[in-house]
């Protein structure tokens, strides 16, 4: 599944950098593309969860998700 989010709180490229990395720690993910405000990844449904993904994204640091789409 492709999900994208928009986040407020990432400021330059060593923001993305971090939500990147974080996200790379997540089992299941299949890709990923990070930039200023908006974050971009697929992931396999049948390893991880979304809220585990999301999650990741809020621990890496002071980020909000301010809404995110879903496409199959």
């Amino acid at each position: 599944m492709k999900i994208t989010l928009f986040v407020t709180g990432m400021h330059c490229e060593h923001c993305c950098g971090t939500v990147e990395s974080a996200l790379m720690a997540v089992p299941g993910l299949e890709s990923c593309k990070v930039e200023v405000g908006v974050v971009e990844f697929v992931y396999d449904e049948t390893t991880t969860r979304k809220s585990d993904l999301l999650a990741a994204v809020r621990r890496a640091g002071a980020f909000n998700i301010e809404r995110f789409e879903a496409a199959n």
